[in-house]
């Protein structure tokens, strides 16, 4: 069936618009009413856990200080943006406006309209859950982590730690800047669209296993000290290592930058194969393997469970990843192009 194009619905781009201001409007609502909402639910553990999670500093400066403005520049810089893009925004294409006339259909159900499910309004579903998941802690993270910078840079005496605290906050800064701009935005004029969101419980659970408030318990059980790791080491051997780890953060930020504007987890928003990227395939996951091991052997702050766990959830991390990926794009060109997934020349 040939697809109509623009001329024929002069009006699709308001429609785009206005479906993606009513997801936004509702998860504004959401997160700002969730544990009023919550407290209305039968007391429980579950219940308690959540009035308290988002009620929690991890969503406090979301709700507080960013979507308010964040909805208001949307709601009047949107129309412009949608009418200057029209001709791009078709019912056929846009997962949005899928998932909104699936909605409808759903709610006008009972008068006999006939439901219909399909893969644009699946990925219309991930992408609004996923988005509802990761924005409030991404910008969470950015005011924070815009905070520590700015106590970083005016430290009572410079000296080689501060330096280094200095530019690991820096580091942190970038990432979440770079992932928190690839959740808020999507552009067909950047090449950052979401073209697909994995849709494997697995892929997920690895992925969510890593957040909160699912890391706050769901690593717990390996924490566990199986033999002695810490190494007895100098100042002068620990600070070796301090560096070490800052290389190992900046590499991880040259991966965020790399990604630009399409980073994002659990997506696929096309292969990037500048920066870091050219010469291995997860240089992020590498660096925070390698920071997390450095942190346990040499200053003793994990054990050797948790090491365990958190490079056994990273490498199905990589799994799933590369599955969705070869799944969506010319993956397998990438991959026979890099062959290495973390350390060139070795693995």
């Amino acid at each position: 069936m040939q697809i109509q194009s623009y001329s024929d619905h002069a009006w699709v781009w308001l429609w785009a618009f206005v479906s993606r201001w009513l997801f936004l409007s509702a998860a504004w609502l959401l997160l700002h009413y969730a544990p009023v909402c919550l407290a209305y639910l039968p007391d429980s553990r579950s219940t308690q856990f959540l009035i308290n999670h988002f009620s929690g500093p991890m969503y406090r400066p979301w709700a507080l200080w960013f979507v308010d403005y964040y909805w208001l520049a949307f709601t009047l810089a949107g129309p412009l943006y949608f009418y200057d893009q029209r001709g791009r925004f078709l019912l056929s294409n846009d997962k949005y406006q899928a998932l909104l006339v699936f909605l409808f259909q759903v709610f006008l159900r009972p008068w006999g309209l006939k439901i219909s499910w399909s893969p644009l309004v699946r990925l219309g579903l991930l992408t609004v859950l996923l988005k509802l998941f990761f924005t409030p802690y991404i910008v969470t993270w950015g005011i924070g982590n815009l905070i520590n910078l700015w106590q970083a840079v005016h430290p009572d005496q410079w000296n080689f730690r501060n330096v280094n605290h200095l530019l690991i906050e820096s580091c942190l800064f970038i990432d979440v800047a770079m992932f928190g701009f690839g959740y808020l935005v999507e552009s067909k004029r950047l090449n950052s669209e979401i073209r697909s969101v994995d849709p494997s419980w697995l892929g997920w659970l690895v992925c969510l296993w890593c957040y909160p408030p699912f890391n706050g318990f769901s690593f717990l059980p390996f924490d566990v000290a199986l033999f002695p790791i810490k190494v007895e080491t100098s100042d002068a051997v620990r600070l070796f290592f301090n560096g070490i780890e800052v290389l190992l953060w900046g590499v991880f930020a040259w991966a965020s930058l790399a990604l630009g504007f399409k980073a994002s987890n659990l997506t696929a928003r096309g292969i990037v194969c500048r920066g870091p990227y050219r010469w291995m395939r997860h240089p992020a996951y590498v660096s925070k393997l390698g920071v997390w091991w450095i942190q346990g052997v040499v200053f003793g702050e994990f054990t050797v469970g948790i090491l365990l766990a958190f490079t056994v959830v990273y490498s199905l991390r990589v799994w799933t990843e590369e599955r969705h990926l070869s799944a969506v794009d010319d993956y397998d060109s990438y991959r026979r192009a890099v062959r290495w997934r973390f350390v060139p020349g070795f693995f």
